[in-house]
């Protein structure tokens, strides 16, 4: 009788070994070939700007066209190019996936080679330019997804447009992942996301395959909506995982819309855009330009040195003056996106989220507070400024002393029922805001306080408070926390002198550095072209220009790993205060890898190719390993091994900067384990073979998670079996 009414046993899902044994080895091979090939077109994408630009700009030197007619041109690419690319984006879509289907299909297999190509050619349109504006609503519908009138969408993360669907009226925060698909079990894994009318999602959430939220449904920031789950009609979720919570956003009314003005509105203020950035790096251009024409050696070599500082500086004074005109001391409030307001706001952020990368040699140093502060912020003497990637300048007051590390997130605008809110935000003294956090528009922290990694505060306001230590989504307060000692306050809060002035100069090479490598690598390009050009004519240069994209962007990243090795050497774990050379040296290396090496790898990612760069910087990588995330500092600290799976978002954390002081130590990720997107893994952990951690998730120092099972949470807690 047992027997008769016992369960039947479900088959374990292969593991990735088997799956990628039961792939035939001429199909991995091909796979593997066309992947090498498509990388023609994909660094073509990349280089073709440069081209352009120096083309125009040595045609003009050289008297063949007139400023002129060099200025007509460059408004007719910045006009033509974008919308060419998405639509190249688009095109690529239809025709090498037609439309998406749920399901299982082995990584290395011809599909997923098609979804590979397809998602890159994705990401060098740029499609998160059009964030928060009725142009993303356009792509998503070319793209297949199904996007009500009214939609607000606010994040360009999204991969299986056609198993999308979001309702009428609906509000998708910023850089929530609502992506239809991960890898796991050497598998990538499609299905469907449907949002229904009237909903709301916070920023920085996750939306996971086949969920669904009803009419009016809500999910917080920091939220995931996991495999499978649903919000019924009118109800709201936070947290990680979600749990039933309030989820307020201001009242407003309905009013009708005119997107599709607005749209053309945003369009035209994107092209403008576009060309206020090259308009700010032509100056760089042409002082590297003019001693390459003359033959000067000395000369390039002092562009070397000059380009980047200047590029910096050109973009710092710009970035201001814009602000200063159009988008000058705003008020709290909420207005309605169709709106002139909305447009000078969405502007704002869309030349900061520019700044991020153009920018990028300058977070981390002295030298970020006073931009911040030229573009309307407030922070107070000795705040330590991270790479903050989302922030309103003009409504953020930062406390003295205080400290934001990596990917904080700051008030970032939210959208909802057609609107827009802005609010003040605000951090008291000496209070640390930890990676990947989220203070919500409108939050604040008191003094002496912790935001933890991936968390975000109470929505009570309980969290202005002086002395609270904060964790989780939902948050939580620590009763208690260990807190790193030994070291006093002059090298931790309050510098002497001498220890300012080296790290002024320390920090200097951390911004030049990154110039000087690029524009090596931009000369080499050059050079290398005009003597393609001399010696074969036009046609054979456009053809060879991908080919030198390339081999300037390897050599650009061995660049970067030679700096690693001349100022690091091989990473070890170890406990350093903020003010040390080891921790400037170790940041200036950062820098460099996140300016240069990065861009250059990316079109490597979900290849064979990029762990073999990886293991030159340090990294210990398996064979056969998915890799869609490099998001890593202390390289020699980080183990993977075979056939695991790192998904986008992810991040290997190897060190914390708790207290002002800097710990690093091992993270390792055994065989056939996977980490989901927005996910974040600190260090002294241990993922055994097999295991799991789901997306959104936060594994605390120290965890060992057993093989062979699956962990969800901020922190992880929810073992799913």
């Amino acid at each position: 009788l047992a027997a008769a009414t016992a369960e039947p046993v479900q088959p374990a899902p292969p593991s990735a070994r088997e799956v990628f044994a039961s792939v035939p080895w001429w199909t991995r091979g091909t796979v593997t070939l066309l992947q090498a090939l498509s990388m023609y077109l994909l660094y073509f994408l990349t280089a073709w700007p440069l081209l352009l630009m120096v083309g125009l700009v040595l045609a003009f030197l050289a008297g063949w066209i007139t400023l002129v007619d060099g200025i007509l041109w460059l408004v007719v690419i910045i006009v033509l190019a974008y919308p060419a690319i998405l639509l190249l984006s688009v095109a690529s879509k239809w025709l090498l996936i037609g439309r998406y289907r749920p399901g299982r299909y082995p990584l290395w297999s011809f599909y997923y080679f098609r979804w590979w190509l397809v998602e890159h050619l994705q990401s060098s349109a740029n499609p998160g330019w059009m964030s928060g504006t009725p142009l993303l609503n356009v792509y998503f519908r070319l793209m297949g997804a199904t996007v009500g009138p009214g939609a607000l969408i606010d994040s360009p993360h999204c991969s299986a447009f056609d198993l999308v669907s979001i309702g009428r009226d609906a509000a998708i925060g910023a850089d929530t992942h609502l992506l239809g698909y991960r890898v796991e079990d050497g598998m990538l894994i499609i299905g469907g996301v449907s949002i229904g009318d009237g909903c709301y999602v916070g920023i920085h959430s996750a939306l996971g395959l086949n969920c669904a939220m009803g009419r009016g449904a809500r999910l917080g920031d920091l939220s995931v909506l996991g495999d499978g789950q649903s919000i019924p009609d009118g109800e709201s979720r936070c947290g990680s995982p979600a749990v039933p919570a309030a989820v307020t956003v201001p009242h407003v009314t309905a009013r009708r819309r005119w997107t599709f003005l607005f749209g053309l509105f945003h369009l035209v203020v994107l092209s403008l855009l576009d060309l206020l950035m090259l308009i700010a790096s032509l100056p760089s251009l042409v002082i590297l330009v003019i001693p390459i024409l003359n033959g000067s050696m000395i000369g390039i070599l002092g562009a070397m040195l000059l380009a980047g500082p200047l590029q910096d500086l050109t973009f710092c004074l710009m970035s201001a003056a814009y602000r200063a005109v159009v988008w000058h001391r705003p008020k709290p409030g909420v207005f309605p996106v169709d709106s002139v307001q909305y447009v000078r706001k969405w502007s704002a952020d869309f030349l900061m989220s520019l700044g991020r990368s153009a920018m990028l040699p300058l977070y981390t140093t002295l030298y970020l507070p006073p931009w911040f502060r030229l573009l309307g912020a407030r922070i107070g003497p000795r705040a330590e400024l991270s790479t903050v990637w989302q922030v309103s300048p003009e409504l953020l007051d930062i406390g003295e002393e205080s400290f934001l590390a990596d990917g904080v997130v700051i008030g970032r605008r939210r959208l909802f029922a057609g609107h827009c809110q802005i609010a003040e935000n605000r951090i008291g003294r000496r209070t640390f805001v930890g990676n990947n956090a989220l203070l919500p528009v409108g939050s604040s922290l008191g003094s002496n306080s912790l935001l933890g990694v991936l968390s975000t505060p109470s929505a009570d306001g309980v969290a202005e408070g002086d002395g609270m230590d904060w964790l989780g989504s939902p948050a939580f307060r620590l009763p208690s926390r260990l807190k790193v000692g030994g070291f006093t306050d002059a090298v931790t809060y309050r510098p002497s002198r001498r220890l300012y002035a080296l790290r002024l100069v320390v920090d200097g090479i951390r911004i030049v550095m990154p110039g000087v490598i690029s524009t090596g690598g931009v000369v080499g390009f050059v050079l290398a072209a005009f003597a393609l050009y001399l010696r074969w004519g036009l046609v054979p240069l456009i053809l060879m220009v991908p080919v030198l994209s390339f081999a300037m962007a390897m050599l650009e990243c061995l660049a970067v790993v030679a700096m690693k090795l001349a100022f690091m050497g091989r990473f070890r774990p170890v406990i350093k205060p903020l003010w040390s050379l080891y921790v400037w040296a170790n940041e200036a290396v950062n820098g460099s890898y996140e300016t240069i090496a990065s861009g250059a790898l990316a079109p490597l990612l979900g290849t064979p190719f990029v762990a073999p760069f990886l293991r030159l910087f340090g990294c210990r990588i398996g064979r056969h390993v998915f890799i869609e995330s490099i998001l890593f500092s202390e390289f020699d600290l980080i183990e993977v091994g075979d056939y695991a799976a790192l998904n986008i978002g992810s991040v290997l954390q190897t060190h914390l900067f708790e207290d002002r002081i800097m710990k690093s130590s091992y993270v390792r990720v055994e065989a056939e384990c996977s980490v989901g997107n927005h996910a974040v893994v600190l260090y002294d952990t241990l993922l055994q073979s097999g295991s799991k951690v789901a997306p959104l998730s936060l594994v605390m120092k120290g965890e060992i998670l057993p093989p062979s099972t699956r962990w969800a949470g901020i922190p992880i807690g929810a073992h799913q079996g």
